[in-house]
């Protein structure tokens, strides 16, 4: 367990690893290969990806040892031995580079999975140190966590489908990993605000003040949201669209009835909040096209199974979703009942 808190497992395996899985999922739904035949080749481009993510917390926790213990924070990485530190990050090194190997990866896939590990380098590593130089940092890791994985996920399943990657459909994933990855980052950010600003640091959010961000805000979200229309549009599958329209409807049911307010980027000071579309990327994407999948071919059934069951999350969001709109509709007919 202690190594799953230094490899940082809680801020990727829930929220980035299934994102990344629909964007999978759909490319395998538009190529001439069905899903349970892919499968196993997805799984391992996922598992190629978390040996990057197991990377990108290392490097980072590394090299952020000296400024943590300057501002009296803990950092994971401090106690262990400065030999024992890099070679860990060389294991990674060596595991990707033999994973790309096994996989037979198209030139295209190899540079956007090569970029994922230089961005992130750069991000980290001194004297460049991307983290803590404004905007470049914050462009950095919306490329490093989103952009190049999707585009690694896209263009290899194409490879191994032996299709021709669609220039659209890779653009609007392109795009909308890439604003999504930016709000990520971002909504980071701003949490850290105020830290960041007594330590010192050169982030984005520390040099543009919240109320000069908030049209940004905006306009990211709608660039966001226009790529991924398009790619609904290119995916062109009904039971996706329910489930866009579910979740449409337990996040309106969640603010008006009981206040729990969408939020692109700036959280509220007080009360309750939730990320726009997070929990959609997350749990209902992946998970209608799954159903998609098992509708076409029975196969996939089992890989829907599995799915939950390691991301156990993806259940526990729907279910919650589903009864914070079943208690919004009881709301709903009490109220009309004292009326």
């Amino acid at each position: 367990m202690k190594l799953l808190t230094y490899i940082r497992v809680a801020d990727w395996w829930s929220n980035k690893l299934p994102t990344l899985l629909a964007v999978a999922y759909a490319t395998v739904l538009q190529a001439p290969v069905p899903l349970h035949d892919a499968v196993g080749y997805v799984g391992l481009l996922l598992f190629s990806i978390i040996i990057g993510a197991i990377y990108v917390s290392l490097i980072n926790d590394i090299t952020d040892i000296e400024v943590d213990l300057a501002n009296g924070k803990r950092n994971k990485m401090q106690h262990v031995p400065p030999v024992l530190r890099w070679l860990l990050l060389l294991l990674c090194l060596v595991v990707g580079f033999f994973l790309t190997i096994q996989l037979g990866v198209d030139p295209l896939s190899l540079l956007f999975y090569s970029m994922s590990w230089i961005v992130f380098s750069l991000y980290s590593l001194p004297p460049i140190r991307l983290k803590n130089r404004g905007l470049a940092g914050a462009l950095a890791d919306a490329a490093g966590a989103h952009l190049f994985p999707s585009l690694y996920m896209v263009y290899a399943i194409c490879h191994y489908a032996g299709a021709t990657p669609d220039i659209g459909w890779s653009v609007c994933v392109g795009a909308w990993a890439f604003f999504h990855g930016l709000r990520g980052i971002l909504w980071h950010q701003y949490q850290d605000r105020e830290n960041d600003i007594a330590s010192n640091l050169h982030t984005f959010a520390v040099h543009v003040p919240p109320t000069v961000f908030r049209p940004i805000e905006r306009m990211i979200l709608a660039l966001e949201l226009t790529a991924f229309a398009a790619m609904l549009i290119s995916i062109g599958e009904f039971v996706v669209y329910m489930a866009l329209m579910v979740y449409g409807a337990s996040l309106l049911l969640g603010y008006f009835l009981r206040g729990i307010r969408p939020t692109i980027v700036l959280t509220p000071q007080t009360g309750a909040y939730q990320l726009v579309f997070q929990l959609f990327y997350q749990s209902f994407w992946p998970v209608s096209l799954l159903l998609v999948a098992a509708s076409q071919h029975a196969q996939a059934w089992w890989i829907l199974v599995i799915h939950v069951f390691v991301f156990p999350t993806t259940l526990v969001d729907i279910g919650k979703n589903f009864a914070r709109w079943f208690l919004s509709l009881g709301i709903l007919k009490r109220r009309s009942a004292s009326a």
